[in-house]
Formats: C-alpha cells, structure tokens, sequence
C-alpha cells in the first residue's frame, strides 16, 4: 500500500519514523529500498532531525550549513559527506558511547608540558579549542589560563601567570570566557576569531556599571604566532554592595552567581544584572508549591536543617536555579518577566524557592533502586585453557555481524587498538605539581580485534585484554528494583546538581557515590507527583566512597567518584508512565582506575565525541599513566572486591606530579581513532 502513494507522501510518512524503522522498512522489500535510495538525501536528512537523533533543529538545513550554524563539530563529522554518511556516524558513535564500539584514552601531557596542574576545563568541539585554568601549590604560588588546540593540544592564547589566580574557576560557552577575580568580581573575555567558520559572539553595548576596567584592558596576554583566536576584555561584573560569592555558573546567555543570601543573574552579552533573588537560604517551598507537601515545607522551616549551609554547588537554566548547600538542595523558579529588564540592585526581591531536599529526606531510598555489579561478561577476556575458535570475533560485513540482525540504529562495530607513541601525553587535574588533561575517545574502524594469545602468560588479564582489544570503555551489570526495602543509613550531603540539556529531568549527586535522578521534575511542582521519592532513581554507583564530580550532557550523566569514572545513559518512560522502570545504561572508563589519583580529579566534561578529565601523571613516564599496568590491575582488583562493601577509602595523597588532560574519543577515521 504505501508504494500505492506518491512518493513525495511516502518520504513525508517517513519523517515520523526512527531511523531503525527506516532500516526496518528498507530490509522488507527491494520496491521500498529501491524508493529510499532514490530520495535518500531528503529521507535521511528528515532522519537526522526526529528527536531520537536530534542532530539538527529542523529538516529544512542543508548539510552545507552544519558546521557553520555550529550544529555539529567537524570532529562529530569527520569524514560524512552527505545526510546517510552522517546518520551512519550517529549511529557508530552512539554504539562507542555504550560500551559496543572501540575507545582510546589520549592525553595532552607534551601540549601542557609548560603548563602543568590543570584546574578547570571548557572545550568548544565546535571552534576546535579548549580552556584551562591552572595551579601551584608550591610556592611562588602561580595560575594560569590557556586555551589551546583541540586536537593539537598546543597553546593558541593564553593570560599571564600573575594576572590569573591559581586554581581560579571558570565558566564558558558561545564565546564567552568567564572567570573570577579577587575582590568577587567576574571577569568576561569574548572570543574573536580570523575567518571563524563559526560565527563569533556580538559585541553589544556593555552596561556602564559593567564595563572593562584598566587592569583588565591592560592584562598581559600571550598570543601564538598566526594565531587564529584570541579572547578580548568584554566585561567586568561586580556584585551589588560588595556582597561576597563563593559558586557561580554560567549558561548562555545568563551567569548565576550565589552569596549568601541572595542569587545574582547577569546577561553576560550586555553585563546587566537582570535579576536577583534574595533570602535564599531561609526560604522554603510556599503553600502553593508541591501538592500536599505544604505541611512537610512548613515543619521544615522550623528545623535548621532547612537552612542551606555551605553552598556547594550552583545550577541554572531559563526557568530555574539549583543550588546545592551541605544541608539542603534548593530548586528556585526564575521571573521570565525579567529576562530582558534591567533589575536595579536595590530592589529587593524574595527567591520563590519551588522544591527542596533536605539532608534527612535523603535516608528515604527512590522508588527505582538501582545498584552496580561488575563488567558484562562479554567485556571480559576469556579463560586461557579455554580459548577456541568460538572466542573469535565475528567478522564483519557492511557494518554488521554476518549472521546477525543488528538493525542500522545499533550497528555493530569491531574493535581494534590504536597505540600512537605519539599520542602518550597525559593531564593535569587538582592541586599538585604536575596535573594535566586526559581525553578519553573511540575508534570506529572496521578491522579484526586482536585477540589474547592463549600461551599470554600475562600477570593482569583484564587490563591487557582491554588494552589490546581497544576496551577503555566497559559496560556494567547493574541490578533495578522498584521497591524500597531499607532506608539509606548514611548522612548524605549533597555535592552537585544538574538540569538535563532538555530541561526536564534532574540529577543530583551526593557524597556518597549516590546518584539521584528525578525524571520529569516538573510532575512534583504542578502536583501531579506528590512525593518526589515516588518517582526518583536511586542509583549506588559502588561501595560507600567519596563522590567527585557530576555532568549532564548530551543526554549523558558523567560521574566521578573515588573508584572510578562513570558514564550513565538513562531512557525515561513518558511522564503520565507511573509504572514502566527506567532503564539505564552504565559504562566505566576502566583503565582510569587509581583511587588516589581519581579523589584529586577537579573537572569533568563530556562533548559529542569525548569524555575531558584532569589526571595526574609521572613526567617522562614511558607509558601513557603514571602507574604500571600491573598497578591498574591491581587497582581494578579492588575495584572489584569492593563494589558489594561499605568501607570508606581514605583520601589520597596530595599530588606529587603532572596533572595533564585526558579525554576518551569517538571520531570515525579510515585510519584514526575516534574520539568520544
């Protein structure tokens, strides 16, 4: 019947579809294959539009406009030519983020060589450089920021030591550099570039309270011979009567910064303050907030423990601000009103706090209990006396297995290792005399994974079947309940919160590996969901161990926490779905495994194509990590010996050496790795 209709309607039809129903549909008849090549162009850009690809806004872009619109790295791109080259490698990468495709770690320890004790990391895939703030804490006490190539790692342009604190935050995006000054002002620098293929920021007329000063104007900056960027004085932001800050973030185009008692929203674009909320840490959901939590929130005003504390962490988005305190978490809804008016200082304006959660609320589980068992077997190598021919991998044809039905959405991909001597450089992460940047990626090539020899008498199996195998990434075991049998017996303060890149779902972490997810968040703020437990996944990613840093992109939950670094992949029912579990995917970056080192890590950042984290490295090691591989085995001994405990680790020592930037890869090359 549909090859009946014309085939402007058929292709029509087919925008609706995934692009496994596509596949589908091809594989059913050579007429419809036949119809689909003929239009390919048309079918498999619509394709790259549907939400479960969502690579484009809209399907009226051509694919001519990709990179200049700042839709997709060249990176993502790599070598896709056309609309079905493209959906192909949505498909591969999205295979090499669950664990089924290659990855590589690639460090930049010969690009920071000169600028160790990496800090704070941005990166901007799309523009092809990365941000890093630095530190010493040896004196004379020094920090540093540098932006740097991407692929290079080499310095592009970068602020003198004596200008920039050490270990100072900071914040980017679109083009605009945030960091902060002593005396609590932010400093913004807006990126200017010669022939951008992405377009630079605007340069708007800047709030007279907000403008440049001349230390600023006048900073020492070092700049690369034919550099192709470089950052320019943008703006200087004070806080209103000198109130002092601790966290501040920055979501184009508005930076949130917390004191404490109050919030302050800028736009950066013009340095006005647009708004502010004040007696954040006394207020508390009102009585016509969350149902019939009324009772709950008014009890809880009374108790201290509604008091934020610490202020750990901050969070914004367009309708809300997250703030996260060492006794409460706080969700604040914004005044849209007040998007684009100018809020005078003095005007004093009452937070209108929306939802909270209080440390003793935490010893109640989610409904979702969700806890991790150790790698899949097929991620393990097999046993030596038992090594045959049906241990081999299977070969590969079209980029599917020959005697499977791998639809196109979830192509399989062989695994090779790619070990470049040359890419052996490593990163920088928290205080310490050498701590750099680590970049985890994936390799899509279609070649034969290298097999284990069964006479390999090798003293850490795991690690060098991983390492051989192009297994930096591995999925986990995980067990789902949907009853909360006990309470969670520990004091959980909370370190960290994110609004997903959608705006809808919420995660937050807490001190204790413990990961919280809320799907759907707003079900609790119009009372369709009356107690947020009843909705939430309750994640122990491990033994009870430190929690280190929490991100959400690209609909991704990165986790770090002292036993290792986590990438999370959850699928949520429909929100009116009571009843349906979620299901989440969970992959360890395996071969980042050193609980000392990883208790020392200050940043995480994922992109499109990569995993970016600060590591600590020896200087001049002749391997790529600072420990032998008979270490990382031992360490992931541990790992798995303690997944079932409840032993605290103590803290690891202070850094020593290099903390260079890592980052895992997923970038599609005929003879490359790719970067995740």
């Amino acid at each position: 019947m549909l090859l009946s209709l014309p085939p402007e309607l058929f292709v029509s039809i087919l925008k609706y579809l995934p692009l496994s129903d596509i596949s589908a549909c091809v594989q059913t008849s050579k007429l419809l294959k036949d119809l689909v090549d003929q239009h390919e162009s048309t079918i498999y850009r619509q394709a790259t539009a549907h939400p479960s690809l969502n690579l484009i806004p809209h399907d009226q872009i051509l694919f001519s406009e990709i990179i200049p619109l700042g839709l997709l790295s060249k990176r993502y791109l790599g070598d896709a030519n056309d609309w079905k080259d493209l959906c192909r490698r949505a498909c591969q990468m999205r295979s090499c983020w669950l664990g089924k495709g290659p990855s590589r770690i690639k460090d930049y320890y010969h690009g920071y060589s000169s600028y160790p004790n990496v800090h704070r990391i941005k990166v901007d895939e799309k523009r092809g450089f990365i941000i890093t703030t630095h530190g010493q804490h040896i004196p004379p006490s020094q920090g540093r920021l540098v932006v740097s190539d991407i692929d290079s790692g080499q310095p592009i342009w970068g602020l003198d030591s004596h200008y920039v604190r050490q270990y100072a935050h900071c914040e980017y995006g679109e083009g605009f550099l945030i960091f902060d000054r002593s005396m609590d002002a932010k400093e913004v620098w807006r990126l200017v570039s010669v022939n951008p293929e992405v377009p630079d920021p605007e340069a708007f007329e800047i709030a007279p309270e907000s403008r440049p000063d001349e230390v600023q104007l006048n900073a020492i900056h070092i700049t690369s011979p034919g550099a192709r960027l470089k950052f320019v004085p943008h703006a200087l932001l004070h806080p209103p009567d000198n109130v002092p800050t601790r966290a501040f973030r920055f979501v184009y185009p508005t930076l949130m910064v917390a004191a404490t008692t109050c919030l302050l929203l800028w736009d950066v674009r013009t340095g006005q303050l647009v708004e502010r909320m004040n007696d954040i840490a006394t207020q508390m959901p009102g009585g016509e907030s969350t149902g019939n939590q009324t009772q709950t929130w008014a009890a809880a005003v009374a108790n201290s423990s509604s008091r934020l504390g610490r202020i750990c962490y901050v969070e914004v988005n367009n309708k809300y601000a997250l703030v996260c305190g060492e006794r409460t978490f706080k969700m604040f809804q914004r005044q849209p009103s007040q998007s684009e008016t100018r809020v005078p200082s003095d005007v004093p304006r009452t937070a209108r706090c929306v939802m909270a959660i209080t440390r003793s609320q935490l010893q109640k589980r989610g409904r979702w209990i969700v806890n991790l068992g150790y790698v899949e077997p097929a991620d393990l190598p097999p046993e030596f006396e038992g090594w045959d021919s049906k241990n081999e991998p299977k070969e590969m044809e079209n980029g599917q297995e020959s005697d499977g039905d791998a639809s196109t959405e979830e192509e399989s991909m062989v695994i090779d290792w790619e070990h470049d001597e040359s890419d052996d450089d490593d990163m920088d992460d928290a205080p310490g005399n050498h701590l750099q940047i680590v970049h985890v990626g994936f390799d899509l090539m279609e070649r034969r994974r290298r097999r284990v020899a069964p006479n390999d008498d090798h003293p850490h199996p795991r690690i060098q079947f991983w390492k051989n195998s192009g297994k930096a990434v591995v999925t986990h075991q995980i067990t789902l309940t949907n009853t909360a049998t006990s309470a969670h017996l520990h004091d959980d303060p909370i370190e960290h919160s994110h609004v997903s890149p959608c705006g809808q779902h919420l995660a937050i972490l807490a001190d204790t590996s413990r990961l919280l997810i809320i799907p759907y968040f707003e079900r609790i703020l119009d009372g369709r969901v009356k107690d947020y437990h009843d909705i939430m996944i309750d994640f122990q990613i491990g033994p009870l161990l430190q929690s280190i840093y929490l991100a959400y992109e690209e609909n991704r939950i990165g986790v770090v926490t002292q036993m290792g670094l986590f990438i999370i992949h959850p699928t949520f029912p429909p929100p009116d779905d009571f009843e349906t579990p979620p299901k989440l995917h969970v992959q360890r970056v395996a071969l980042l495994n050193d609980p000392e080192i990883l208790f020392h890590v200050s940043c995480l950042q994922m992109t499109p194509t990569s995993i970016w984290i600060n590591w600590e490295v020896e200087p001049n090691r002749p391997s790529l990590f600072s420990s032998a591989w008979v270490k990382v085995e031992t360490d992931e001994e541990i790992f798995e010996e303690n997944l079932n405990t409840t032993a605290f680790l103590p803290p690891g020592r202070w850094p020593d050496n290099s903390i260079v930037l890592f980052a895992t890869d997923i970038i599609t090359h005929a003879s490359h790795a790719i970067q995740m």
